[in-house]
């Protein structure tokens, strides 16, 4: 799943509201290259490239 978030400092804790879904995706098993394509399909139905990313630190993402 993938989330978008403001990137400007709203003065308080983001929360829930701030919040989009962008993608989210099933795949029988993810891999570095799957998950850098899905989040390739993001970045182009949004239109622009994320200014941060963050993961959970999968091993598949090392």
């Amino acid at each position: 799943m993938t989330f978008g978030v403001p990137t400007a400092h709203q003065g308080r804790p983001l929360n829930c509201a701030n919040a989009s879904i962008l993608d989210m995706a099933v795949a029988k098993s993810w891999n570095e290259e799957t998950a850098g394509k899905q989040l390739r399909k993001a970045c182009a139905d949004v239109g622009h490239d994320p200014l941060y990313v963050i993961s959970d630190n999968a091993s598949i993402l090392k």
